[in-house]
C-alpha cells in the first residue's frame, strides 16, 4: 500500500478501517485534496471510492457524476 498527497495517519479512523478490510489484499491509493480534482487524475477503475465531501446537494451530484464512470463493473 503507498499513499499520495498527506501521510495515512490523516485520514479518518472509520474510512481507513473500510477501505482496509475491503481492499486487503488490492494496493490503496489515499488522494486527500479536493474530490473533483483528485477525479482528473484516475486513469484506471476503481474498486472502492470513499469520498469525504460536502453534502449540499450540488456537491454530492458533482461527486456523483465525477467518480460513478470511474468506478468498476461491480457498481
Amino acid at each position: 500500500r503507498h499513499t499520495k498527497g498527506k501521510r495515512q495517519k490523516n485520514i479518518p479512523t472509520p474510512a481507513k478501517d473500510l477501505a482496509f478490510a475491503t481492499l486487503k489484499d488490492k494496493p490503496v491509493v489515499w488522494h486527500i485534496e479536493a474530490s473533483l480534482d483528485a477525479a482528473k487524475k484516475i486513469d484506471e477503475p476503481l474498486d472502492f471510492v470513499y469520498i469525504d465531501g460536502l453534502h449540499d446537494y450540488k456537491s454530492v451530484t458533482d461527486d456523483i457524476a465525477a467518480w460513478y464512470p470511474l468506478c468498476g463493473k461491480a457498481v
